[in-house]
């Protein structure tokens, strides 16, 4: 399956990208069909990075902001087109 959007990260462990820009790119990423499988976006994004202070409040900020526009949804991994229904706990981003 791979992802088709990394949140980088730096030497220090800290995020390059703000919470904006990821969201940026997300939109990006759906408007110009440069997903893996259309309608659908993996991102892949390092637990440690947000372990810090600076950094911990990035991925709910970035959820909050792509849930405001209503164009999203996020489901479970394990519903991404092709998988047979493997139990895992994380997430995927879908188009509606």
């Amino acid at each position: 399956m791979g992802w088709d959007l990394e949140w980088f990260y730096n030497d220090e462990l800290q995020a390059k990208q703000s919470t904006e820009e990821m969201a940026n790119q997300v939109d990006s990423m759906f408007e110009n069909n440069r997903n893996k499988t259309e309608g659908h976006l993996v991102l892949l994004a390092h637990d440690q990075v947000f372990s810090n202070s600076k950094d911990s409040g990035s991925p709910h900020r970035f959820v909050s902001t792509l849930k405001e526009k209503g164009e999203y949804d996020f489901a479970m991994i394990n519903q991404y087109p092709g998988l047979n229904g493997s139990s895992t706990a994380d997430t995927i981003l879908n188009i509606k």
